[in-house]
């Protein structure tokens, strides 16, 4: 005869109710045409659980064999056995026992939890996933043995069920958030173990679906964007680190990323336009190092608009002094580049390369004064520089000149003396006939006798000098007489 059950749970216990079978309300049940008494079984039962639960292993047992000479085809007293069976770890005995529960009364949730525990203890994974699909029959919203169906695949080694199963209840209970903790942790030990190995394009799908499940993790962002630099698609990297910053703005290490990956570019302008406003990227030098940089880039263009804020900011930067130097020179904007060079040398301290530009620079001014000047200091502080000592003797020797036009003999007379150690072949008629010019119109006639002595000797042949020679010690007698 076909029966149809119901099972009607009551308490920790369920009732089986079977078609063609007869339940009194006195509390009398029918097995298989056999009678059970089990009027006062409720309190038996709650005794030997308590006996369970206070560590009286024994006594429960005992207790429940006493009932069961009583009744020996109860499920509930046979699952009871079973039990004290698992909790002394007879697995063998308590699956024997627990099995007779269920024949006795199919609809024993309690034995078929019991089976559950006998069969992952004793590794035999797939009859316990059999037990728990048999409950979630009964009750398919029951999460906790979703969560222990996923759990047993694991242990069987089938991740690829688990993670399916796991993605499946997370839709089933999308507010479950302990569910989503699990999907999400799995997404990630997946995602880590595609990177190890190597299969970055399959990591970077895993994480692109585990960013939809946790926008707001900082980690998945990071993660997603690495996948993205290793595989080389920084298009996608700086579309990440984007959405990264909207979420996170103040995070330093997609900061970081997203310059990073400007950089691979060489975006500096928008490097630069991102951190200005940043104060670690001033005070840390960030910011100077890109301007650095952008104008390095910027160089067969337009540089110095760029090494002019470089220079601005590190006043003692010497390539950017140079770029800017030589732009307003070629500019021929003497004035401005006297004041860079000059703020230049401040910092720097002199040098004779700055000096020699700063020369250069008033002679670009016509201003002669100024060379005047700087050539003489000079050649006092580099005295065995041919080039400048040249520049000197020059200097000199129209200061004397103007010195002669201007009757300022003792003048004239003092740098010509100055001139003697420096001055070449070339200069030593111009030295002579000053001297001798100066020592007469000062009545020096002695010096002046002896300067003519001198160029006699250093030219006996020249007839003229000779003539010159005897005019003027004629001059000179009639002088000294007088």
């Amino acid at each position: 005869m076909n029966r149809k059950y119901t099972y009607l749970r009551t308490g920790m216990f369920m009732l089986l109710l079977c078609t063609g079978s007869m339940v009194d309300f006195s509390g009398n049940r029918l097995y298989g045409q056999q009678k059970v008494s089990i009027s006062d079984k409720g309190d038996v039962v709650k005794k030997i659980n308590s006996l369970y639960q206070a560590g009286k292993l024994q006594d429960g047992k005992q207790l429940t064999e006493i009932n069961l000479k009583k009744s020996p085809k109860d499920s509930d007293l046979k699952m009871l056995l079973g039990k004290y069976y698992v909790l002394t770890k007879q697995y063998d005995k308590a699956r024997f026992e627990l099995n007779k529960s269920l024949e006795f009364n199919p609809g024993n949730v309690d034995s078929r939890h019991l089976l559950v525990t006998v069969e992952t203890e004793t590794k035999r994974y797939s009859s316990a996933i059999c037990y728990v699909n048999e409950l979630l029959e009964v009750n398919p919203y029951w999460k906790g043995l979703w969560r222990k169906k996923i759990e047993l695949y694991r242990l069987q080694g089938n991740e690829v069920e688990a993670n399916r199963l796991l993605k499946r209840i997370s839709q089933i209970f999308p507010e479950d958030g302990q569910i989503q903790d699990d999907l999400n942790y799995q997404m990630e030990l997946t995602a880590n173990s595609k990177r190890k190995s190597g299969r970055i394009d399959d990591a970077i799908e895993v994480n692109k679906l585990l960013l939809q499940e946790k926008p707001k993790n900082i980690e998945v962002y990071m993660d997603l964007i690495n996948g993205y630099i290793k595989a080389g698609d920084y298009n996608s990297a700086l579309v990440t680190t984007e959405r990264g910053l909207n979420a996170f703005p103040t995070n330093s290490a997609l900061r970081q990323k997203k310059v990073a990956l400007l950089e691979q570019n060489k975006r500096y302008d928008e490097i630069l336009a991102f951190i200005k406003n940043d104060p670690s990227a001033i005070n840390g030098g960030q910011y100077q190092y890109f301007l650095l940089e952008a104008g390095r880039s910027a160089k067969q263009n337009d540089p110095a608009v760029l090494y002019g804020k470089i220079l601005d900011a590190t006043p003692g930067n010497d390539e950017a002094f140079q770029v800017v130097f030589n732009s307003l020179v070629a500019q021929q904007q003497y004035d401005e580049a006297l004041h860079r060079l000059h703020s230049f040398m401040r910092i720097k301290g002199n040098s004779k390369t700055l000096s020699a530009k700063e020369l250069e620079l008033y002679r670009l001014k016509n201003d002669q004064s100024k060379v005047n000047q700087l050539t003489k200091t000079m050649f006092l502080n580099y005295p065995n520089d041919s080039d400048l000592k040249d520049g000197y003797v020059r200097v000199i020797s129209s200061e004397i000149k103007d010195h002669l036009a201007a009757e300022e003999w003792n003048l004239a007379e003092t740098k010509l003396r100055q001139l003697i150690p420096h001055a070449n072949a070339e200069y030593r008629d111009f030295i002579n006939n000053g001297l001798l010019n100066a020592y007469y119109q000062q009545g020096k006639f002695s010096d002046a006798l002896q300067i003519l002595e001198e160029m006699h000797r250093a030219n006996p042949s020249d007839a003229n000098l000779a003539i010159k020679s005897r005019a003027y010690i004629c001059a000179f007698s009639s002088m000294i007489r007088l």
